[in-house]
């Protein structure tokens, strides 16, 4: 089991390291009335939900057909990458819609083998209007952004989302609170890898898991385990550790 830490509605892949996958099939008219492709050479299926379709010019799109708000197209060429082994797969995607639609900016995910063939893709829950990097990924709130990190597992044939934090806010300071002095409000949850391997452990900080006051206070630092047989994560008993947490301390002015 390897673990490998991205950037990207903080990404954590969590990958077996041997996996079968289904050969693609054509996709027939599933792309009849996508908005936003160019006249493609071939489109095949990955998996139930998605198309990987190529271009006549050579780009390369993830397509999800059937969607509530219709066809959406993401295009490889606007994804943060990161490679590694992801069972057949050697290099991950984290696509974001080049255009928001109904007040959501989705993020889809994409497990590609050495053909550039997606072997998996999922359309995830994040909603990311802000950016997706290679780090986090951000969605706008009010005078600033929240953020979300989230840790998906790539095993057998689906791509699935294992675990989703909020870890709060970047709140930027007024300007009377900037003459004052005074520093943005910044997210102070996390979730950290603590060990590798085929049981790997996360220690996972929730703002929701305690109470601040004015951004300060102290949370429970909890230990999750991955159960590969019924691939969750799920707390190990190990103690809590409580830490210390200021919203307002060392955060980097925007």
């Amino acid at each position: 089991m390897a673990v490998v830490r991205w950037m990207g509605c903080l990404v954590l892949l969590l990958a077996t390291a041997a996996t079968a996958y289904a050969e693609p099939s054509g996709a027939g008219d599933r792309l009849d009335g996508c908005k936003g492709l160019p006249r493609l050479a071939r489109s095949e299926d990955v998996g139930e939900d998605a198309v990987h379709a190529v271009a006549r010019s050579g780009e390369r799109y993830l397509v999800f057909p059937q969607q509530d708000s219709g066809c959406e197209v993401y295009a490889f060429t606007r994804a943060a990458r990161v490679e590694g082994h992801f069972g057949a797969g050697s290099k991950a995607f984290a696509l974001r819609a080049p255009r928001c639609a109904g007040g959501s900016c989705p993020v889809a995910m994409a497990i590609r083998g050495k053909d550039d063939r997606p072997l998996l893709a999922l359309r995830t829950d994040a909603d990311c209007d802000v950016s997706v990097e290679l780090r986090l990924s951000r969605n706008s709130a009010g005078a600033g952004w929240r953020e979300r990190h989230v840790i998906f597992d790539a095993t057998e044939n689906t791509l699935v989302t294992l675990y989703s934090l909020d870890t709060g806010s970047y709140i930027a300071p007024t300007p009377a609170e900037k003459k004052a002095g005074e520093c943005a409000s910044c997210p102070v949850g996390s979730l950290r890898v603590e060990k590798v391997g085929d049981q790997p452990l996360l220690r996972v900080m929730d703002p929701a898991s305690g109470t601040l006051q004015n951004g300060k206070g102290t949370l429970p630092a909890r230990q999750l385990g991955y159960d590969a047989k019924r691939h969750t994560l799920t707390p190990t008993g190990a103690p809590d550790v409580p830490t210390p947490v200021d919203a307002h301390a060392g955060c980097r002015r925007h």
